[in-house]
């Protein structure tokens, strides 16, 4: 039969996933006690975030744990550290480069699977098929279940005011809704079924590993053309609130009242500094005092209206010096190093400008 050796299997998945968790835990804990030695070097960072991975994983297998669990809770580990663990320019860095690693291993594993599966099918019996299959959607129905349970008690531990006042379905709920359907199974699943041994640690063939594979396959597809096709009109029907503008409005608050009271407490001799102190004081006063006294309508709307047009000008003016800057280029009236120089902060600038335009969009919605 062919689950007749599950139960053995799935003791020995227990202590191979734990060991797994645990080696993930404490390579992060050592790159937290190491980190301070960077010094806040983006490039040394962004090379040791890519090379943590790779030691995890190898580390364990080679104690025969599963290497794809220690990459992951090590990446759930420096996520959650990330904000206070690496500089401005490192999580710019890295956010760029595992973008486009991400699209190079979402299609890379999806081939690998695409030229193992006939292999798979042929280690399975056709009148096994069927059942595998079936198999695969209840499991499929099992994790979409799971996943809704667990998301829906997020909320009950909201300190949100929109939480406490937003009735049965709040705009947290909704969200948890979306995010519970479209957890959809992909690399990370596929990976895990992969990294099973072809054998024990007695050298006996694991012969349940292509059913496994197979089954995983079968989630997966169930996943992309239900939960896939269907999320769109879920979104459509629930309609997800926006952002809660009040709550962005008294956080803008107690970060200019910190900013002020920052300002006031520094002390300085300087003439300069002092004149800066105070433009700067006055500045972060007034926008203050607007915010304050502004309704959300005349905040959210007038002054997103005010700001997207200065940044489209911005970009205007970039662009402007973008066309002088080729032009100097092609006539060979600057050097090569100060062009490029230049072309750099030009990016950066039109960058950033880009990032504000689509926060400005973002919480305009």
């Amino acid at each position: 039969m062919v689950f007749s050796h599950f139960g053995t299997l799935g003791s020995s998945l227990l202590s191979i996933s734990l060991g797994g968790l645990v080696i993930g835990l404490v390579i992060g804990f050592i790159f937290l006690k190491l980190h301070k030695y960077f010094n806040g070097n983006s490039s040394a960072e962004t090379f040791a975030v890519i090379l943590l991975p790779f030691a995890a994983y190898s580390l364990a297998e080679h104690l025969g744990y599963s290497g794809v669990l220690a990459v992951v809770l090590l990446g759930m580990f420096l996520s959650w550290n990330s904000i206070s663990l690496f500089s401005a320019g490192s999580r710019l860095q890295m956010s760029h480069f595992w973008e486009v690693i991400i699209f190079i291993l979402n299609g890379l594993i999806f081939l690998i699977l695409g030229m193992q599966l006939p292999a798979i099918i042929s280690n399975i019996q056709d009148s096994d098929l069927p059942v595998l299959v079936f198999y695969g959607f209840l499991l499929f129905i099992v994790l979409v279940v799971i996943r809704l349970a667990v998301l829906s008690l997020f909320p009950l531990f909201s300190n949100s005011r929109s939480e406490k006042e937003g009735g049965f379905l709040t705009p947290s709920k909704k969200e948890y809704i979306i995010l519970s359907w479209s957890g959809m199974r992909g690399v990370v699943s596929l990976a895990a079924a992969l990294a099973l041994p072809f054998k024990d640690h007695q050298g006996a063939v694991i012969e349940q590993r292509d059913t496994v594979l197979f089954i995983c396959f079968i989630v997966i597809v169930f996943t992309l053309l239900i939960q896939g096709v269907t999320l769109p009109r879920l979104i459509s029907m629930i309609k997800p609130s926006s952002p809660d503008k009040q709550e962005e409005k008294d956080l803008n608050i107690l970060l200019l009242e910190k900013s002020v009271s920052f300002l006031n407490d520094f002390i300085s001799n300087d003439d300069k500094v002092q004149a800066a102190l105070k433009n700067m004081t006055e500045k972060l006063e007034r926008e203050k005092y607007q915010l304050m006294n502004s309704s959300e309508e005349t905040m959210f709307s007038r002054h997103n209206e005010w700001k997207k047009t200065y940044f489209t000008l911005e970009l205007q003016l970039a662009e402007c010096q973008r066309r002088a800057l080729v032009k100097g280029y092609h006539t060979g009236d600057f050097t090569l190093d100060i062009i490029r120089k230049k072309e750099e902060e030009l990016d950066f600038w039109t960058s950033t400008i880009h990032h504000e335009i689509a926060a400005i969009d973002h919480y305009s919605e």
